[in-house]
């Protein structure tokens, strides 16, 4: 009798352990900041069609990283039909509030759909975090073919 109520006990200071790791354990404080690019041997994982429809939407693909405090966040886009550019950002969380992070390596996938509303050469900018100060916002370029 005693084993199995030890055993119980075990098991409901296990659970109580668990339950409460949402309450007193860390404190987390996730901010959204620019996202770091993902760099490949062809430049920053930035992909886009040479050529996509007017009034069609296209999907320009964006591969972020990040470490043990990071997570996926969220894709701006900014979409301006009279000069055909479209200005897109990735943002990624980061936990502010955290000490210590795990040493690894995430990867994030951002999605921007996007159409332009006529013919021409449209232009992608892409905005990124840099590690190095500039005074200059980073940002990858592609152009994208619109035809009829």
């Amino acid at each position: 009798m005693k084993s199995t109520f030890r055993s119980l006990s075990a098991a409901a200071v296990a659970a109580l352990a668990v339950s409460a790791c949402g309450i007193i354990g860390p404190d987390h404080d996730w901010e959204l900041i620019p996202a770091v690019l993902l760099q490949t041997e062809q430049g920053p994982a930035v992909a886009t069609p040479a050529t996509a429809k007017a009034k069609a939407a296209f999907a320009v693909e964006i591969m972020t990283i990040g470490g043990g405090c990071e997570r996926e966040g969220i894709t701006e886009v900014v979409v301006n039909q009279q000069t055909r550019t479209a200005e897109i950002t990735p943002l990624d969380y980061t936990d502010a509030a955290a000490d210590v992070c795990t040493e690894e390596l995430k990867t994030f996938r951002h999605t921007a759909q996007i159409a332009f509303d006529t013919p021409g050469p449209a232009t992608i900018r892409v905005y990124h975090h840099l590690d190095t100060p500039t005074f200059a916002r980073p940002e990858v370029t592609r152009t994208v073919q619109i035809t009829e």
